[in-house]
């Protein structure tokens, strides 16, 4: 599903189109460290910036699995839904990051910067849609909510509505009730007269 073309466009999305519109980059994203403390991408290495990243989107798949389980728990399939097709993205997300790793590692054996660079701004995007996804799954709210106590339905019969039922076979309708006075019809050959 998440292959090469998908990463160059979340790549080229979430870097290109700042930079085409003049964005300035002021400092680099916060980065969550091997013990899940915030932290800045200052004075980090690449490869530690790339393994954050990664590290951050899979614990981001990690929160949606255990919210999935809660909603499967709780059987609110509004919730469940929700959380599947998040959960989807965020492991596609997920992938991408093992393969920017995997190039990553790649690359530095290679001695190509400018790929090792890509790989590393290709998790950093990643992990942002991560956060983003994490903000949705957050918000999935399912039936518990939305369920506000079983519908009671109340009606009134009008005492002016007649009492025989023209469905019943053997029934005749009574039709006394029904008096129709037909007014005279004007036609244009009465005006000529």
């Amino acid at each position: 599903m998440w292959g090469r073309q998908a990463s160059r466009w979340i790549v080229w999305i979430g870097i290109a189109v700042p930079r085409l519109l003049g964005a300035a980059e002021t400092e680099p994203p916060p980065v969550v460290g091997p013990d899940g403390a915030l932290g800045s991408a200052v004075g980090m290495s690449d490869a530690d910036r790339l393994a954050a990243d990664a590290a951050a989107v899979g614990a981001v798949r990690d929160l949606a699995e255990s919210r999935l389980a809660e909603a499967s728990g709780q059987l609110d399939i509004i919730q469940v839904n929700c959380i599947n097709r998040k959960l989807e993205l965020i492991r596609g997300l997920v992938k991408i990051c093992d393969d920017a790793v995997k190039a990553y590692r790649e690359a530095s054996a290679g001695g190509d910067a400018e790929l090792m660079q890509h790989q590393v701004d290709v998790a950093a995007v990643a992990r942002g849609q991560a956060d983003t996804l994490k903000t949705e799954v957050e918000g999935c709210v399912g039936e518990s909510v939305q369920h506000t106590g079983e519908t009671e339905l109340t009606s009134e019969v009008d005492g002016d509505i007649r009492d025989d039922d023209p469905t019943d076979e053997g029934a005749v309708p009574d039709l006394s009730t029904v008096e129709s006075v037909r007014p005279q019809v004007d036609s244009p050959a009465d005006f000529g007269q």
